[in-house]
């Protein structure tokens, strides 16, 4: 029978309305950010206000695109914070911003953006659509700082390139100062008891009375003069440069090679104030102390979020991955499918994931952001990925600490172990798991070595941090030579996250309560040492290999997954207790047990897809009038007058 349209409407209708209250079961998780509210860095969240903030803004703006999650944007966030802080007194004229593109509502800009490497910053000018003058979506002025950010003349090269965009302005404001200093002042500057100005000699190609006449900005009543013509330079007895004269109606004060600090207080003096950007400056990470468990380990939960951040996260930042990027994913997503334990609704999705990642390779365009975040939102009671970022052995013993990349490491570790591990067992034809070991069987061109040059891939493509990944892809550059075994290849990545350890173990990035050292460390393993003064563990300790390679390979295997969170040890003690309390079960899946808050659980949609089935009886009853006055060809019956 056929149904009237208005009955489908109510019908589809009331289904959407349940789709839609399981969409907000799983809302998008916040990252926190690097900046506090107090600081002078606004921070930007969502299209909205992005949008709403920098563009057509009586101001113009300089915005750091970058990820909480990274070390380098933490490293680089309180020199950025000092810059902003530094600069306030400029805001009526430009103003400090940024996005953190680890947040998921901030991920849609990010990709828009095209922000793959960060920290990025980019320059908007005053009064500046959402469009270029070509008709194309305007994403700023890239200011490249990758290679200048760890340098300690970053921020005045910020401040010369904020002044450069003022500069550029076309349809200046009339309240904006001329920067413009390449004239001759002549007869103007004239000494009296009612005027209080400062001035700068210098030559023309210094930013310094560009500087300073931003800085004087909130003086309104002090005028900052620029001298660059040779004609006036030797006036006020100067004789070097860059000098500067404060007049203050009475007397001058001239300081000679001076400083823009030196300068900038010198001239505030003239109207009463001192510079107060440095006290606004406060560090979000050493904030809020919160605790982490004692013991390291693999907990199931970090693994979960880890994936979940690469996919709703990481990869989502890309607008279009095609060529070899998209031949990484798929293999790196392969190595995940095959080797990391997972409930099976998540390996089930992977499975999903994939099966679109093969079609997109089949099409000459590749896969946008757009297909993407399509496919990674197809999600069902048996296939789902958890949405909320939480964690366990990875939590850091404040925000911003630890988190995603430890999560990381931990996801590589544990993935090559358990490949290396499949190559050990014997070929069988059939992907079913031994349920009593967990470790799948063996599949043939599965092992270390392919689960490393996996790991690669995707460090070199998507990998969001600019100077970690540029670190990684130089340790890995002769892997492919290097590494000639399965078990070579676990040996490899931990000799790899120990060079990485001993480099940052003195970084501001580090977490202090969880100290860069060599892994494992001799509490854990003892006999993986061979130099008897095994506690002085550093880059020059005398390791055994063989008990490395057990130690990570049991550390990282099977046995060592905390599929719990309140599990501190390695022993899997809670895996018999966890079954008899009905713990989910793969049934040929991993043959695995989980319970993760983070995952629905399967009596939600249960009673979702009840609330469906009574939704359409309901929808069928009060339908069922126009059902019975059609015919079976769907046509309503003639009608007669009696």
């Amino acid at each position: 029978m056929l149904m009237s349209g208005g009955c489908t409407a109510r019908l589809l209708s009331a289904g959407s309305a349940v789709l839609l209250v399981l969409s907000l079961l799983t809302p998008p998780s916040h990252c926190e950010t690097l900046y506090l509210d107090a600081n002078s860095v606004v921070s930007l969240a969502g299209e909205e206000e992005f949008s709403k903030t920098v563009f057509d803004s009586a101001t113009a703006w300089i915005v750091e695109f970058y990820q909480s999650t990274c070390g380098d944007c933490r490293k680089f966030a309180p020199m950025y914070a000092a810059h902003a802080a530094d600069v306030q007194a400029w805001s009526p004229i430009i103003r400090v911003a940024a996005m953190n593109c680890a947040d998921e509502v901030n991920v849609p800009v990010c990709t828009s953006f095209n922000i793959q490497l960060v920290p990025e910053i980019r320059l908007f000018p005053a009064q500046h659509s959402n469009t270029g003058s070509d008709g194309a979506p305007f994403v700023g002025i890239n200011l490249h700082t990758t290679e200048e950010k760890s340098d300690k003349k970053t921020d005045v090269v910020l401040r010369r390139r904020m002044i450069d965009i003022v500069k550029l302005q076309s349809h200046r404001p009339t309240s904006w100062p001329n920067l413009d200093f390449n004239r001759k002042l002549g007869s103007k500057l004239v000494y009296n008891k009612s005027s209080r100005f400062g001035v700068v000699y210098q030559h023309p190609p210094s930013y310094l009375g560009a500087e300073l006449t931003l800085d004087l900005l909130a003086c309104p009543s002090v005028k900052v003069h620029v001298i660059t013509n040779a004609e006036d330079i030797g006036a006020d007895s100067v004789h070097s440069l860059p000098s500067c004269v404060a007049w203050n109606g009475q007397q001058k004060n001239l300081l000679s090679n001076c400083s823009r600090h030196a300068a900038r207080d010198l001239f505030l003096s003239l109207c009463g104030r001192v510079h107060q950007g440095a006290d606004k400056v406060a560090a979000h990470n050493d904030m809020h102390p919160i605790s982490s468990p004692v013991l390291p380990g693999v907990y199931m939960t970090d693994l979960m979020s880890t994936l979940a951040f690469i996919v709703h996260r990481e990869v989502a930042l890309h607008p279009m991955i095609h060529g070899s990027a998209l031949d990484g994913l798929v293999q790196f997503l392969q190595a995940v499918h095959y080797c990391m334990p997972a409930p099976p609704e998540v390996r089930q999705y992977v499975i999903t994931l994939l099966r679109h990642l093969r079609m997109a390779k089949g099409s000459s365009h590749g896969l946008s952001s757009v297909a993407w975040s399509r496919f990674k939102s197809i999600q069902t009671g048996s296939s789902r990925l958890p949405h909320e970022i939480r964690w366990v052995g990875c939590a850091g013993s404040r925000p911003g600490k630890r988190g995603y990349p430890c999560g990381l490491w931990t996801l590589f570790h544990t993935v090559t172990a358990h490949c290396a591990l499949m190559a050990d067992q014997q070929p069988v034809e059939d992907l079913s798991l031994d349920r009593r070991t967990l470790t799948r069987r063996r599949v043939a061109g599965v092992d270390g070595r392919w689960a490393l040059l996996a790991v690669r891939d995707y460090i070199e493509h998507f990998f969001g941090c600019a100077d970690c990944r540029s670190h990684f892809l130089e340790m890995s550059a002769n892997v492919v030579k290097e590494v000639t075994s399965s078990h070579g290849a676990v040996l490899w990545l931990w000799q790899a996250h120990n060079k990485v350890n001993h480099r940052l173990k003195s970084d501001s990035s580090s977490d202090p309560a969880h100290p860069k050292v060599q892994f494992p460390p001799p509490s854990l393993c003892g006999q993986c040492y061979q130099s008897a003064n095994a506690e002085a563990a550093s880059t020059d300790t005398q390791w055994n290999a063989d008990e490395v390679l057990k130690f990570l390979l049991k550390f990282y295997g099977p046995t060592g997954v905390h599929w719990s969170d309140e599990v501190k040890t390695w022993e899997h003690e809670h895996r018999d207790s966890a079954e008899d309390e009905g713990a989910v079960d793969d049934g040929g899946g991993t043959g695995a047990i989980f319970h993760s808050p983070d995952v629905i659980p399967h009596s939600v949609y249960y009673v979702a897809i009840s609330m469906v089935g009574w939704l359409a009886i309901i929808g069928y009853i009060r339908c069922r009038p126009t059902f019975l006055r059609r015919t079976p060809n769907g046509k309503k019956p003639k009608q007669h007058m009696v």
